[in-house]
């Protein structure tokens, strides 16, 4: 795998739950540790929503194979040992709520434990930068139906067409270079009390659930999400009613991402566009800047200043129109 470019190998797990899984799961381990694989996504299985198992699975995995990283999932108390949670499976036909909602709820709605897992927000790239979690690529280039025939019901040609949206994933990977996902105890959180609500009309083969023709999925999901910064104002123009999701985040070592993330309306995934005001305190860090705006303004202003930094008017300003990282299609 390395010698052909990948950087590792993930793979994914079903839980054992025979008697003899000790044994079974030191042999496994030790296999991996030899192997040099770095990552196990531990999925569904009898003890999936047990945290006694998973908290077991992840000392002993830290024993035999200390270089692999294992990610849970399904019980929201694994936050206090896992190194990497996961919002699990979503319908791509609403994904983006339904992964904002999961998001918003794991920062701060889990009582008990250190909370220290990095959140992995599955195949949201944009969501993953704007919220400082870590991503799980499922989409591929494999345009056009299933082998059999049937319509790709997992990654539908409609919406937003996960399929034809790559260049989102290089983006996301490229920024993660810049700043690391990190865990869910560092930093200040906010999670807005007002909910976005999303929903899609449904027609025939566009989930793997099984959903009749003309029923409506619905899904609310905090508007705004902010880690380490104070709560971005989001201001509508033009006469517009519908507004983007924002997300931003200050990663540890200072680097920024703001993601404006569209909406999933009836049978269509829109990008409204407003203007957002994000406020700093440095600007000799990364900024990472996903999604359209019809206005980006990010505001400078140094500790303890009365004033703001240089730039353009009352801040410094990024509009679409003429700051081309504002555009998804171009940035």
């Amino acid at each position: 795998m390395e010698r052909a470019g990948f950087m590792g190998l993930r793979t994914g797990v079903a839980q054992i739950s025979d008697p003899g899984q000790r044994v079974i799961l030191e042999e496994r381990l030790e296999w991996m540790n030899k192997a040099g694989v770095a990552y196990w996504k531990v999925d569904w299985g009898k003890k999936d929503a047990d945290p006694q198992w998973r908290s077991f699975l992840t000392r002993l995995g830290k024993k035999i194979a200390p270089n692999l990283q294992i990610e849970h999932a399904l019980t929201p108390a694994a936050l206090a040992f896992a190194e990497i949670y996961r919002t699990y499976d979503v319908e791509n036909i609403i994904a983006v709520p339904q992964t904002i909602s999961r998001v918003g709820a794991l920062l701060t709605g889990v009582a008990g434990g250190r909370k220290t897992s990095i959140i992995n927000c599955e195949d949201e790239p944009y969501i993953a930068a704007g919220t400082g979690s870590s991503i799980g690529i499922m989409r591929h280039e494999f345009n056009g139906k299933l082998p059999d025939g049937v319509q790709d019901f997992v990654f539908p040609p409609l919406g937003r067409d996960l399929k034809d949206r790559l260049d989102e994933v290089t983006r996301a990977v490229r920024w993660h270079r810049i700043a690391a996902p990190f865990p869910i105890d560092q930093g200040s959180i906010y999670v807005d009390t007002v909910k976005l609500r999303d929903y899609w009309v449904m027609g025939e083969k566009e989930t793997y659930v099984n959903r009749k023709a003309g029923a409506v999925v619905e899904q609310s999901a905090p508007a705004v999400i902010a880690r380490g910064l104070e709560k971005p104002v989001v201001t509508l123009v033009n006469g517009d009613t519908l507004k983007p999701y924002i997300l931003a985040s200050k990663y540890p070592g200072g680097a920024i991402a703001v993601s404006a993330i569209g909406r999933t309306i009836q049978r269509a995934y829109l990008t409204p566009r407003a203007d957002v005001l994000l406020k700093a305190d440095a600007l000799d860090k990364p900024i990472g800047i996903f999604g359209r705006y019809h206005q980006l303004t990010i505001r400078f202003t140094a500790p303890g200043a009365d004033k703001e930094s240089n730039g353009p008017g009352p801040g410094r300003r990024y509009a679409c129109g003429d700051y081309q990282k504002c555009n998804d299609k171009t940035s």
